[in-house]
């Protein structure tokens, strides 16, 4: 444990085990020369149930893209989401850092006043690949913060904001417009009725256009057209799409509504669910999204649809990795497959997600390719979404001490020309020249001086009137604005507008800011390595449409989920794997979850959540050596037990 300004901060957590095969990783110097970084393809749905793949045993899934994916690299039979919501698990992919601590706790739209963006200064991933010579990209769904856009984080693209496909966006429109393709137009709504009777939340719909205009279709172009401009300069990229789907509403075209016959479609056992030992707040949400306003064959058509729409994902998915092959660049390029969190789909008589730590949304497909690992493995270790972010530095050879991860990579100009990729993929030739943060060498953290970067930015659009030592610098493109971080690439979209951050929002770190603290590479499990691992994992949830605290705790075996307002739970994942019966109140079940509850507290003390504090007093959690109060008027109290 690492203590700073009175607060503990767990040490990063370093691969131990089994030495390495001799692997030339990217971005090191091996024999002399200077091995050039990897590229990286992050490939990411949204609301995305496991079981919907045939790699995770669907044999009525179509999935044969993300199937031959699996096929040839790793496939993560224990990939969970640090949070089951998308801007707080989002945030902790940019971070490495658990929820409680990056701190952006709900999404915007049914935000009840938790924080809206991440913090100023935290650290991203996307920032230290800028710094270390990447091309830096973002297709398609960012949800992430409300007033900070992808750019502010370093990475190239059109800004795509909230939850669902943003239909009416300028971009996708002249998408439409330029190759004749007719508007959005749906039918067939699938709802039930709300507990005031009003219609509940549009479940699906029939979408009439054709699979040319889909929003997913228009994703996929964009990212074959960045693919195609990142492929011709010479600098290593890392370039995201990210789909708005499978995420309810499921509107696709007819050939996806109708493609899985709804009779074939077995019903998750869940389904029985009767709430009896349960939270009071799973039959209200069963209520909120209507599940018993439907007939069950409703619930089969839902289900059918769901896994059109991952059917139409995946021919999507497989135009941009045949892209990526076409350009040469598949032996050099890692490629990650996963999600922000899972779906209930009529699982436990709910749909979408909330205050239910079910596997249905927090167990979660995870695939990833490297080039020279080896192929078809299948892994059983508890991994997160978290751990992507060790995992791209790693892949990129940019060391994971926080000094290190916001310094220049040696032999790498920071003043080389960024891409500026448009929405039509038409580059644009911009000069990025930001001096070296300053950093305390001293600091357990990098501290980045703000007023250390002055930026000297010009572009092929209109003029740019910068002043050095002012905050932001205003770059005109066809008369608009639009906000792009000063590490960040000049973007022409659609003539969209630009006010670059001199000081850079990127860049200032603060020297108590834990760099991917909570996250750990996955490459040595990718390398066929059997490494020391944790044999449980921790997730957390804060709320939806209103704040619910929670923690889960799952082991191999069995799950724990701490709820303060009501019942905890306890489920046997080998006896009951659809989490019917709580078992928490049982017995039988005493030493089980005392033994759990002490597990979970430690670990929730020992990387800082304060959650463990509500623990300390509610369950048996050993002998403290703290006053519980921390009032610091009585710590003698407890001294014998330090």
């Amino acid at each position: 444990m690492a203590r700073r300004d009175g607060r503990v901060f767990p040490q990063r957590r370093e691969t131990q085990g089994k030495s390495r095969p001799e692997v030339v990783l990217p971005g090191r110097a091996v024999d002399g020369r200077q091995v050039s970084p990897r590229n990286i393809l992050f490939l990411m749905t949204d609301q995305h149930r496991v079981d919907t793949l045939g790699a995770y045993g669907n044999p009525l899934a179509r999935t044969p893209v993300l199937d031959e994916l699996a096929r040839t690299g790793t496939r993560f039979d224990r990939w969970y989401t640090p949070t089951a919501i998308c801007t707080p698990a989002r945030a902790s992919l940019l971070t490495g850092q658990a929820p409680f601590r990056h701190k952006l706790l709900a999404n915007q739209e049914r935000n009840v006043g938790y924080s809206e963006d991440l913090p100023e200064g935290t650290w991203t991933f996307p920032q230290a690949l800028r710094s270390h010579g990447y091309n830096c990209g973002l297709v398609g769904k960012w949800h992430a913060g409300t007033v900070k856009t992808p750019a502010d984080y370093g990475l190239d693209g059109v800004h795509l904001p909230g939850w669902h496909n943003p239909v009416d966006h300028p971009d996708y429109l002249q998408y439409l417009d330029e190759r004749g393709l007719p508007p959005y137009e749906i039918s067939d709504r699938i709802r039930g009725t709300l507990p005031n009777g009003q219609p509940g939340n549009l479940l699906a719909a029939r979408l009439h256009q054709p699979v040319e205009a889909t929003f997913e279709h228009y994703l996929a172009t964009r990212t074959i057209e960045m693919l195609r401009g990142y492929s011709e300069q010479d600098r290593p990229f890392f370039l995201a799409l990210h789909f708005f789907g499978p995420h309810l509403p499921y509107i696709v075209p007819p050939e996806y509504f109708d493609l899985i016959d709804p009779e074939t479609v077995e019903l998750p056992r869940s389904i029985a669910e009767t709430f009896h030992g349960k939270p009071p707040v799973q039959r209200n949400y069963s209520k909120h999204w209507t599940f018993d306003t439907m007939p069950i064959e409703v619930t089969r058509k839902l289900i059918a649809v769901y896994w059109g729409y991952v059917t139409l994902i995946d021919e999507q998915l497989g135009r941009v990795l045949a892209a990526l092959r076409e350009l040469g660049r598949a032996d050099d390029t890692s490629v990650f497959f996963t999600c922000d969190h899972g779906e209930f789909t009529g699982a436990h008589r709910l749909h979408d997600k909330g205050p239910a730590m079910y596997e249905d949304i927090y167990r979660t497909p995870g695939l990833i390719r490297v080039p020279g690992a080896p192929q078809g493995q299948v892994r059983q270790e508890f991994v997160s979404l978290t751990d992507c972010t060790a995992t791209i530095l790693d892949l990129a050879g940019i060391p994971t001490d926080p000094i290190s991860a916001n310094a220049p990579a040696a032999g790498i100009s920071v003043d080389a020309p960024a891409a500026a990729i448009s929405a039509n993929a038409q580059a644009a030739a911009v000069s990025v020249d930001v001096p070296v943060a300053g950093v305390s060498v001293d600091a357990p953290a990098s501290a980045i001086s703000a007023d250390a970067s002055a930026a000297a930015i010009s572009t092929n659009a209109s003029a740019a009137a910068i002043s050095t030592n002012a905050s932001a610098a205003a770059i005109l493109t066809n008369a608009q604005a639009a906000g792009i971080s000063a590490d960040a690439s000049a973007i022409s979209t659609n003539a969209q507008a630009a006010a670059i951050s001199a000081d850079a929002s990127a860049a200032a770190i603060s020297a108590n800011t834990p760099v991917a603290v909570d996250s750990r590479s996955l490459l040595p499990l990718i390398r066929g390595e059997s490494p020391e691992w944790s044999p449980d994992i921790v997730a957390e949830f804060h709320g939806h449409h209103f704040p619910y605290p929670q923690r889960m705790l799952r082991t191999d075996r069995y799950k724990l989920v701490v709820n303060p307002d009501s019942i905890n739970e306890l489920y046997d994942l080998t006896r009951d794997p659809d989490e019917l019966l709580n078992i928490y109140e049982l017995p039988e079940t005493i030493a089980i979850r005392s033994t759990m509850l002490r597990r979970l507290y430690t670990l929730l003390r020992d990387r800082g959540d304060n959650f463990h504090h509500w623990m300390a007093s509610m369950y048996d959690v050993g002998s403290l050596n703290h006053d519980p109060t921390l009032s610091g008027l009585d710590e003698s109290t407890y001294a014998s037990n330090a």
